[in-house]
């Protein structure tokens, strides 16, 4: 029996290390996250989810103006809602840009790219936009430059298998 149970868990663990082992990583902010149920809540909100699916990146988030009023909604990298029709999305397999088109401000981008020495995809993250109330949200995949996330992100750090990447409450 205690044989059955040690094979057992040879054998979950050896599966939650190939499944961390194909996720890809999120790089946003100067932090590395592997495997995280959410990549950004706000305040018990699930405001932003990127993943890697089926060799595609998969966008789920909302945008805002710094007033705080809704600017858009992308739900499975698709542009579901816009209040704004200078928003201009351009999405393939292996980069996703929200933009606008008149200022060409990037509201957010993600490329995708194999990391050879992790053996694993990687989608790096650039964003520069606002969450909900105003909270300005500025990064790319190395730092952080929004003043309230600066004890959020430890530059440098990877994360596995948690429940979010960045959580402000």
């Amino acid at each position: 029996m205690k044989a059955k149970i040690i094979f057992l868990l040879f054998i979950l663990s050896a599966c939650l290390y190939a499944q961390d082992k194909n996720s890809c990583a999120i790089k946003i902010g100067g932090g590395t996250f592997i495997n995280m149920k959410h990549i950004i809540v706000y305040h018990g909100t699930d405001v932003c989810d990127i993943k890697s699916r089926n060799d595609s990146i998969v966008v789920t988030m909302q945008f805002y103006e710094s007033s705080g009023k809704l600017l858009a909604t992308v739900v499975n990298s698709g542009l579901k809602e816009k209040n704004n029709n200078d928003l201009e999305l351009k999405y393939s397999d292996s980069e996703f840009t929200l933009i606008s088109k008149s200022t060409k401000q990037i509201f957010c981008l993600i490329k995708k790219n194999f990391d050879p020495h992790a053996k694993r995809c990687e989608l790096q993250v650039w964003m520069d936009t606002y969450l909900p109330q105003g909270f300005y949200l500025r990064c790319t995949p190395e730092e952080n430059y929004s003043p309230q996330m600066q004890n959020i992100i430890f530059k440098g750090a990877t994360m596995s298998n948690g429940f979010s990447a960045i959580t402000i409450d």
